[in-house]
């Protein structure tokens, strides 16, 4: 026990690989009860922690009047620690960071910890990631999205949402304007199957557009025409939305865009492993024309995400020439 006290620094508590049993938590759990201005930061990653074990510690950090970040990461979080950690987020002007993430869990946890952050807006930075998220969640998360006032950093990544899910978030963005990072990576926009090729090889993806080739033909066509007549002109084919595109996805892409052009304190953005093809991808370059304080756009792992469609991003955005003579040290 006193080994791991020995390691909080500065009132931060981290433990990458430390393994951690019932007994390690019941004595953790008894020193912050102890001494409520203990923590401020617990990051506990790969410790083998159990739900009991970690449902113990949450108990003990309910009485700490300084914690402000919880980091839990590749462990077992079920009911009995959402059931402890839902009074920490209701302690006002407590808990400011909330990270969950890669962590054995039950499809309702995310449902429950959203449910108490609709009446508790006090978070600044929330993580879900590889949480079981499920539809019964989403509708909540939009609500928390739309109404928060505080909230300017949220990843939802790697939680295999399907289109349906993601066109609600992105109905849900065009109503925040205080998300500085936003990363919705490894979930499907536009086609599922597109994004399990994506996800078990990349270069596999990029040989099999035929899998996007057959979803929206006919828009899909249209654009390619377009761009080869005008390929050789300077005059170069419009990259806003057309009126008449066929495809539910395209509705909430523009929702999308209409954030990026919108929200003026966006830094960083990841879109990457989404299963958009090429047309899609070609939309942002509106939107990057307006976004002044975008500083960073991943769009990786995406079967559309070729040589040309980069170069026709930063042709849009008149993006300045590499220099590989200057460096920053």
């Amino acid at each position: 026990m006193l080994p791991m006290l020995l390691k909080i620094k500065n009132q931060k508590l981290s433990l990458l690989g430390y393994h951690l049993n019932a007994n390690l938590g019941r004595g953790l759990y008894c020193a912050l009860n102890q001494f409520p201005f203990m923590l401020r930061e617990i990051k506990l990653i790969g410790n083998d922690l159990s739900d009991d074990a970690f449902s113990i510690i949450l108990k003990g950090l309910l009485n700490q009047d300084s914690i402000k970040v919880i980091y839990y990461k590749r462990n077992q979080f079920g009911k009995k620690s959402v059931e402890m950690l839902l009074p920490i987020l209701e302690k006002k002007g407590l808990l400011t960071e909330c990270h969950i993430v890669e962590c054995k869990t039950i499809k309702s946890t995310c449902r429950d910890i959203l449910v108490k952050l609709k009446d508790y807006d006090h978070l600044n930075k929330l993580s879900l990631v590889r949480a079981e998220m499920n539809a019964d969640a989403i509708p909540h998360l939009c609500e928390y999205v739309s109404n928060s006032h505080r909230l300017h950093c949220l990843d939802i990544s790697w939680n295999d949402l399907h289109s349906k899910s993601i066109g609600k978030i992105c109905d849900a963005l065009q109503e925040n304007r205080n998300l500085k990072y936003l990363n919705m990576g490894w979930n499907s926009m536009i086609n599922p199957m597109a994004n399990k090729i994506c996800q078990s090889n990349v270069s596999e993806a990029l040989k099999h557009k035929v899998v996007m080739a057959k979803l929206h033909t006919a828009t899909k066509l249209a654009w390619r025409r377009e761009f080869r007549a005008t390929k050789n002109q300077s005059v170069r084919p419009s990259l806003s939305l057309p009126k008449h595109m066929p495809g539910p996805h395209l509705a909430f892409v523009k929702n999308l865009i209409q954030f990026i052009k919108q929200n003026k304190k966006l830094v960083h953005l990841d879109l990457s492993f989404m299963g958009m093809d090429e047309e899609t991808l070609l939309m942002f370059g509106v939107a990057l024309r307006r976004a002044k304080s975008l500083l960073s756009l991943h769009l990786s792992g995406n079967p559309g995400n070729s040589f040309q469609v980069q170069e026709e991003i930063c042709n849009r955005i008149h993006a300045k020439p590499y220099d590989p003579t200057f460096t920053l040290e």
